[in-house]
């Protein structure tokens, strides 16, 4: 795999080396890795959640160093959810009318969870495609589920 400015190494070799917590590969502060190849010391689940999650962290980290190559981030998931881990978020459809719907430990089957997979699917197309409403919208879902989480967490410690 070749990459921009100069960079080529090929994608074995970038799964091996260790990636940091400000998801940099090795020692390459312009080499980002994110979704499903990203390796990270917290062991996460690779769903499409966490795989925007991480893209959202390298997008400001991509901003953060293009005002500054010094400046240093704070680490993967920590600048988005206050805490080390990221929320367990799944939602699948089971047919047209059936899904299950995953918080953390807390599961839930039936038609409303397929019914929440049509609104996440149709409201984060519209939120790519520019719309105001539902980027709002997704905003204030995740500020929502980094809340529960935290409180989660504090619940179990």
């Amino acid at each position: 795999w070749g990459g921009g400015g100069g960079v080529n190494f090929s994608f074995s070799r970038m799964m091996q080396e260790t990636q940091r917590p400000d998801m940099n590969v090795g020692r390459r502060k312009t080499v980002f890795a994110v979704g499903d190849v990203m390796v990270h010391p917290q062991p996460e689940a690779k769903t499409a959640y966490t795989a925007d999650l991480s893209g959202d962290y390298v997008a400001r980290a991509i901003k953060t160093l293009s005002l500054d190559m010094n400046a240093r981030l704070k680490p993967y998931p920590q600048l988005l959810t206050g805490l080390d881990t990221v929320p367990l978020v799944t939602c699948v459809s089971l047919g047209a009318w059936n899904g299950i719907l995953v918080f953390n430990n807390f599961a839930l089957p039936g038609i409303f969870a397929a019914f929440v997979k049509w609104l996440i699917f149709s409201s984060k197309t519209r939120q790519l495609r520019g719309n105001a409403a539902c980027d709002l919208a997704w905003r204030l879902a995740e500020s929502a589920s980094f809340l529960l989480h935290r409180l989660d967490q504090a619940r179990r410690s």
